[in-house]
């Protein structure tokens, strides 16, 4: 089915929709959720699925489908789908998946933390001593990644050579 619908995209790009598979950037977390078949997944696991970011559902849950044409300039799209699930080995090899990407975010998120005591402690005598105390503080209670980012930022703003 070769040809143009429009200025904006090739007819085979077009059935690629209508066939469920689109732009990387089209996929939405409700998209996703809404076109995987939990029937293989437990209640459970269905859960820790929803919960998840739209990275993680996007690394575990889409694959390549291709590319199509698209635009005026007749640009190559990466299309995506969605990745069969046909039964329970099939969910729980996703599931595991999942567990691994947190896994790996986590250890990630803890090196970052790692390395910014580190910096701060090599180069104390840049901070003033309350903001040196209470940016280490922050660091080891239960700082999220968003607040992590933001004392970064901080510490950029107060270092002073």
């Amino acid at each position: 089915m070769s040809g143009y619908s429009g200025y904006s995209m090739s007819n085979n790009a077009l059935k690629a929709y209508s066939d469920g598979e689109m732009p990387m950037s089209k996929w939405s977390k409700t998209a996703i959720l809404a076109a995987i078949d939990f029937s293989f997944f437990s209640t459970d696991q269905k859960k820790i699925v929803e919960k998840q970011p739209i990275s993680v559902l996007k690394k575990v849950f889409l694959i390549s489908r291709g590319w199509h044409h698209t635009s005026k300039e007749f640009n190559k799209t990466p299309f995506f789908g969605l990745a069969e699930i046909s039964d329970v080995e099939t969910a729980n090899c996703r599931m595991l998946e999942i567990e691994e990407i947190i896994s790996e975010e986590k250890d990630r998120f803890d090196r970052q933390k790692k390395n910014m005591i580190e910096f701060l402690t090599i180069e104390k005598a840049h901070f003033s001593p309350e903001f040196f105390e209470s940016a280490i503080s922050e660091i080891e209670k239960n700082i999220s990644e968003k607040s992590l980012k933001s004392l970064n930022d901080k510490i950029q703003r107060e270092y002073k050579i």
